[in-house]
């Protein structure tokens, strides 16, 4: 079974320039691969994004993407260094833990 506005919107693709028709597909097919969600942002802080997004010649939504995957990427960072903070306070270094591993990495005075 085939939706004739997907239908209609493939062969526009095909008649397209390779860039230009992959560039649509895209276009095409975000709805179906994204979700719609709905923040609310003060005036200020939209009109920077807008700002950004504009100069940049991305939308609004990219920038916000964006935005979230560093802060995404931050936390999990913060986390796994919790983690290890924890792993050291529970099992604190021995005091010639890393010896020998120190002293092989001594180098002579030139």
């Amino acid at each position: 079974m085939t939706c004739g506005a997907c239908d209609n919107t493939l062969s526009r693709v095909l008649r397209a320039p390779i860039s230009d028709g992959l560039t649509r597909l895209w276009r095409s097919l975000t709805p179906f691969l994204m979700k719609m969600v709905s923040i609310a942002v003060d005036e200020q802080l939209l009109e920077q994004i807008d700002a950004v997004a504009q100069g940049r010649r991305q939308k609004r939504s990219d920038i916000l993407c964006e935005a979230a995957r560093q802060w995404l990427k931050q936390q999990r960072i913060k986390t796994l260094v919790k983690q290890d903070r924890e792993g050291y306070r529970k099992q604190p270094v021995q005091p010639d833990e890393f010896g020998p591993l120190m002293r092989a990495q001594k180098w002579g005075r030139p």
